[in-house]
């Protein structure tokens, strides 16, 4: 960390004294001209110097030697006169907190990242995206944003309705969904229940063991989706391909 603040400093230094004026004084110039050359330079020189202070909290106890503490600096290029506003000095350590089990963001505290189960993501009422671990709620993210993923998981057959009839509710689908093949034979028709509108559907296939690949949306994955009523789904043109295929449905508040 002192490495990269150091050179930092020096690139800052570097930077303002290309701005510097050069003077040249020659042989037989008079004392007068000799005075004013290097007035002018020395001016120059100190219109160009940059001095810099560390702070804790960029508010208070200012001072020139950096602390492993510090996360702000400010500069100055009038000899202390006028101050910068206070700028944040990302550190090694500041980085390191986001690999910890405690992670702060905005007003809130997001702990124990490490715990088995986490199985869910809940919308609270002010659209806070939080963490539920077991049916149990730890604490909150603030962080705006608004969705819940379902998934459903057909098992390989030449028709949707095929498909439909070998996968078991409430193991490859949410209990109380109803699943049935449209009235294309093409299209699968999902009744939720959610009062929720569909904001993104994606679809994967089972290559082999726990290896899946994507399928491209509006191509080999399906043709177009349809919510029919913020309780139901229409997925057109489902995949053909005689593999076992994961459907993965976001919803919207």
């Amino acid at each position: 960390m002192k490495k990269r603040i150091l050179v930092f400093i020096v690139s800052l230094f570097v930077s303002t004294s290309l701005f510097a004026q050069q003077q040249t004084i020659n042989n037989g110039e008079t004392g007068l001209q000799v005075r004013t050359k290097l007035n002018e330079m020395f001016t120059d020189l100190f219109d160009n110097i940059i001095n810099i202070q560390f702070s804790v909290d960029g508010a208070t106890d200012w001072h020139e030697t950096y602390t492993s503490a510090d996360r702000y600096f400010r500069i100055t290029r009038d000899l202390g006169s006028t101050w910068s506003d206070a700028i944040y000095l990302w550190t090694d350590d500041i980085v390191n907190i986001f690999e910890t089990d405690t992670l702060v963001l905005g007003t809130d505290t997001i702990t124990s990242f490490v715990e088995a189960g986490w199985d869910s993501l809940t919308i609270t009422d002010d659209n806070y995206l939080k963490w539920w671990n077991s049916g149990s709620a730890t604490d909150s993210v603030l962080l705006l944003f608004s969705g819940n993923v379902y998934a459903i998981t057909l098992p390989s057959a030449a028709t949707i309705a095929g498909r439909i009839s070998a996968a078991s509710e409430g193991t490859d689908y949410p209990t109380g969904w109803v699943l049935a093949a449209g009235t294309d034979p093409a299209d699968i028709d999902i009744t939720h229940n959610l009062g929720m509108r569909v904001a993104n559907v994606n679809i994967f296939y089972n290559v082999s063991g726990t290896e899946n690949r994507q399928l491209v949306n509006f191509n080999n994955a399906y043709t177009g989706i349809i919510t029919t009523s913020i309780n139901q789904l229409r997925i057109e043109g489902l995949t053909t391909i005689q593999k076992e295929i994961q459907i993965y449905i976001t919803f919207s508040d």
